[in-house]
């Protein structure tokens, strides 16, 4: 299945393996003078790692060394809480209440 993208311009869809048409470029990016693109440094202020007590100040070295480890980096991701089994409230509460009454 081709993969495409919802275009705000003309409000369809576009193949991302085609090219994308000329009339609809405008809508990407900032418009104005702060027009272009934004470059990602790999360089971050420096951290201590709670996978190794390392201190890294390099994203990629960092993710190198968990990726190694067996670990993946979280961020914003949603977390799935896992469902754990409860005993049924009321055969806890039967049995309490049979404990204290037999006292």
């Amino acid at each position: 299945m081709a993969h495409s993208r919802f275009c705000r311009e003309c409000r369809e869809f576009h193949d991302l393996a085609e090219p994308w048409p000329v009339e609809c470029y405008g809508h990407f990016g900032v418009k104005g003078d702060d027009a272009g693109f934004y470059v990602q440094s790999d360089t971050v202020d420096p951290f201590r790692s709670m996978a190794d007590g390392k201190t890294y100040d390099s994203k990629s070295r960092y993710r190198a060394e968990l990726k190694a480890r067996g670990m993946v980096e979280i961020g914003n991701d949603n977390i799935t809480p896992r469902r754990t089994e409860l005993p049924p409230v009321r055969d806890t509460l039967r049995q309490t209440m049979a404990q204290l009454q037999s006292r």
